[in-house]
């Protein structure tokens, strides 16, 4: 998986919150290595650890056996594990903007929105409560799939960060 994946963005920041511990110096890394070793037995080594990071270059995707351990390092059975908590909490950070009220658009109207860790989406309303996904960034949402929203567009946890109407 790429290593700039959102979900590899929270499995980090999990593991710092964890932690506590910001990953900024290569005795962190040493740190991070061995609480590894304690919870998991099982080994990574503080360079893939630096890589993953991107504290030293390396390769752009991480192997599939360093997400499991990882995952292992926080309590979870595997990456796959990890996913599914991701799925089930949102993981993104609260909102922190209003939402928007599909009755105040109008059809042509596009709602650009964005939310921790780093995820935009750009909406165009269609009219009706009906919303299509003109641009995805880091994000489930897929491009050009429409979705309905009974009273006001909050996809997810997001923040609002501007709204245009068309030319």
């Amino acid at each position: 998986m790429k290593k700039t994946s959102p979900e590899i963005h929270e499995l980090k920041k999990l593991l710092e919150d964890r932690m506590n511990r910001k990953m900024k110096t290569p005795n962190d890394f040493i740190f991070l290595s061995g609480v590894v070793w304690e919870r998991t037995h099982e080994t990574i080594s503080p360079t893939t650890l630096k890589r993953l990071w991107g504290y030293i270059d390396g390769a752009d995707q991480t192997r599939a056996s360093t997400l499991d351990i990882l995952s292992r390092t926080l309590g979870f059975r595997d990456w796959d594990d990890f996913l599914g908590h991701l799925d089930r909490t949102g993981g993104s950070d609260p909102v922190v903007a209003p939402h928007i009220d599909a009755g105040e658009l109008a059809p042509g109207d596009r709602i650009f929105v964005s939310w921790k860790p780093d995820r935009r989406c750009t909406f165009r309303y269609l009219g009706d409560s009906n919303f299509i996904v003109e641009k995805a960034e880091n994000s489930k949402l897929k491009e050009g799939r429409k979705h309905l929203q009974r009273q006001s567009l909050h996809p997810g946890r997001a923040a609002l960060s501007e709204q245009s109407r068309p030319g």
